[in-house]
């Protein structure tokens, strides 16, 4: 049981960083815009690293002492439930910024009649 515990702990602690890394990666590409498509480069850099970390837990699995299915699932949620949760911080970042630069706009068209 303690196996089962360890494993899943380390492969979620481990997934829950690469969340945080995706998401200091999706905000910096999106503030630099320097890309004309930046939302399928963030998709595909994501994806990629989401896919290889599984990747990894499952061949790495005879390497390591703790049982593959523990380290899956918590490789899986380490990855799944923190994005959810910084995405939607940071669409409502983005979203947040789209109405003050709204705002801005409006009250400068205000201004110039």
């Amino acid at each position: 049981m303690t196996d089962i515990l360890i494993g899943g702990g380390l492969a979620l602690i481990v997934g829950t960083a690469l969340s945080f890394a995706n998401y200091f990666i999706t905000k910096k590409l999106i503030e630099n815009k320097k890309s004309s498509s930046p939302i399928a480069i963030i998709s595909f850099l994501r994806q990629t690293f989401n896919i290889a970390y599984l990747v990894a837990i499952y061949f790495l699995s005879e390497l390591l002492p703790w049982p593959v299915e523990a380290m899956l699932i918590g490789a899986a949620l380490g990855v799944t439930v923190p994005s959810f949760i910084l995405s939607a911080k940071l669409s409502k970042e983005i979203a947040a910024k789209a109405q003050k630069k709204s705002a801005d706009h409006e009250s400068a068209g205000q201004q110039q009649n």
